[in-house]
């Protein structure tokens, strides 16, 4: 059992890098603040999937602390960001 757990957590992590550079990519080109803004929790999100893969993979408990963290400082982001955009539509 450990080693299939292993194996889909291999392939797990290795789609989520794919993911998070298709991301990166749609945020350099995104046209809009707002498809940035979408990007940038999209990022903090696969982070979390990758701190989670990891964790099953290595069996350890530390990195899903890191995930809760990524999801604080995710939220906390998007919520500036969302701030930055109001602040720049009323000018």
């Amino acid at each position: 059992m450990p080693e299939l757990v292993v194996a889909v957590a291999s392939i797990s992590i290795a789609l989520v890098f794919v993911a998070i550079v298709i991301a990166v990519v749609r945020l350099v080109r995104g046209p809009f603040l707002v498809d940035r803004a979408l990007v940038l929790d999209l990022i903090s999100f696969l982070l979390m999937a990758l701190c989670g893969a990891y964790a099953a993979k290595d069996n350890s408990s530390a990195m899903l602390d890191v995930a809760i963290l990524v999801a604080i400082a995710g939220t906390l982001g998007t919520f500036a960001f969302a701030r930055h955009i109001e602040s720049e539509a009323e000018r």
